[in-house]
Parts: structure tokens; C-alpha cells; sequence
């Protein structure tokens, strides 16, 4: 996965399109793509930024606190792993 552009960046490219400049001409002075300016704009307008997105990741099924409370109350607890986890 690619690193997201710098916010500098970002403002240089949505302040050429609010000089009156088309979104197009954006993308080909700045080499990015046109939708990307399109996509940064529109979320300029709406939320008055152009900051990247936070990407999360996916949430675990058990919190650590479960996970130590059935640990604690299981005291013969093991974990078994197959061979294949170890290649």
C-alpha cells in the first residue's frame, strides 16, 4: 500500500482548483489522478479539510481483558499451534 500525499500537497492542489482552475488541470500540473483532486475537493466542501482519511484495521473478536479473564479461570490452558504456522 502506498503512503498517503503530504497535507502541504494536498493544500497546494485544492488551492490551485479554488483559484478557479478545473480539477483536471489540477491533476496535470501536480501528476495525480483526476479523480483523486475530485475526491479531495468534494471532502474540502464538505468537512472544510483535506486531511487523509485514518485507515483502521479490523477490530478483534475478543478484547484483551476476555482473553486474560478466561486465561486466569482456565489455569490448564493451552495453546496448540499446526506446523503450518511455523514455515
Amino acid at each position: 500500500m502506498s503512503a498517503s500525499y503530504s497535507q502541504d500537497f494536498r493544500r497546494k492542489v485544492i488551492e490551485h482548483v479554488k483559484k478557479g482552475n478545473s480539477c483536471h488541470s489540477a491533476s496535470m500540473k501536480f501528476e495525480i489522478s483526476s479523480n483523486t483532486v475530485r475526491n479531495w475537493y468534494k471532502r474540502y466542501k464538505l468537512e472544510g479539510n483535506f486531511l487523509a482519511r485514518k485507515v483502521g484495521g479490523k477490530k478483534g473478536r475478543l478484547s484483551k481483558e476476555e482473553v486474560e479473564s478466561y486465561v486466569r479461570t482456565n489455569p490448564k490452558f493451552t495453546i496448540v499451534l499446526s506446523q503450518r504456522n511455523y514455515r
